[in-house]
């Protein structure tokens, strides 16, 4: 957590702010998520974000131009330059991709490691994806490489990271999980991802064949795994997901020291 503290003529205010993803309360994501849905600039992204998670309300504007603001009991006066200055803790929020700015989702912690829906309780992964088995990681990746925006895409894919107590799916009560907890969750995933990519870089080096199937991906992923032995599939299959991509990552370097010494 990142301790800021402005001095001012009104006196001095003090507060933490997350400075990375994972740092985020539960009410700070879904915030976080309510703001992309108003169309506002990255700028006032950030300077949302720092009222709300420093407990900050704006009570109007004074003649100078400065803000005249709350926090708690205590009342300060803030320029706008100084407002958008403290913002900056949020910039790991966002990257610049081709000139435009985009939200920059690194977050693994699950917040909602369990969600009602109605009148059935669905069970998410742990934090990172921990406790997925490979089959389930091979699944996520194919509804999200396949997924198109529609709605019913995000549900299809939810109700494979979400399921009832028996791993059952429950597509129907996804439907009922708040759109915004569906944006945090997908935030999630991509995050844990992105986790992945860097403890296993091997693995994921290339990103997979420009324009290939990639439920074609997973099962040369999972033939390579049974070294094309028909009987040890379901084995493959069954592993747990860091356990399967560590082999993969140690058979690549070993492939690569192999390569080197030739």
């Amino acid at each position: 957590m990142k301790q800021i503290r402005i001095e001012t003529a009104k006196g001095n205010i003090e507060f933490s702010l997350p400075e990375e993803w994972d740092e985020l309360t539960k009410d700070q994501l879904i915030y976080l998520v309510g703001l992309f849905d108003k169309q506002i600039t990255p700028e006032e992204v950030k300077v949302k974000m720092v009222l709300y998670c420093a407990g900050g309300r704006v009570r109007g504007k004074n003649g100078d131009g400065s803000f005249k603001l709350s926090f708690e009991k205590k009342r300060v006066d803030l320029l706008p330059e100084e407002l958008v200055s403290v913002s900056l803790v949020f910039d790991f929020l966002f990257v610049v991709v081709d000139g435009d700015v985009r939200v920059d989702p690194h977050i693994t912690r699950n917040h909602f490691r369990e969600i009602r829906a109605g009148f059935i309780r669905l069970h998410g992964p742990d934090d990172g994806l921990t406790n997925l088995k490979y089959r389930d990681f091979a699944d996520l990746q194919i509804a999200h490489a396949f997924s198109g925006g529609d709605p019913a895409d995000m549900d299809r894919f939810i109700s494979l990271l979400y399921r009832k107590e028996d791993g059952s799916l429950a597509e129907k009560a996804v439907k009922r999980i708040p759109a915004k907890v569906k944006v945090a969750i997908l935030w999630f995933y991509l995050g844990s991802i992105r986790k992945l990519q860097e403890l296993f870089p091997r693995v994921f080096a290339g990103g997979g064949e420009e324009g290939g199937n990639p439920a074609d991906g997973q099962m040369r992923i999972i033939d390579a795994l049974a070294k094309n032995d028909v009987t040890k599939k379901e084995a493959v299959r069954n592993s747990d997901l860091y356990e399967a991509l560590y082999t993969m990552e140690v058979a690549a370097e070993q492939y690569e020291e192999m390569k080197r010494n030739k």
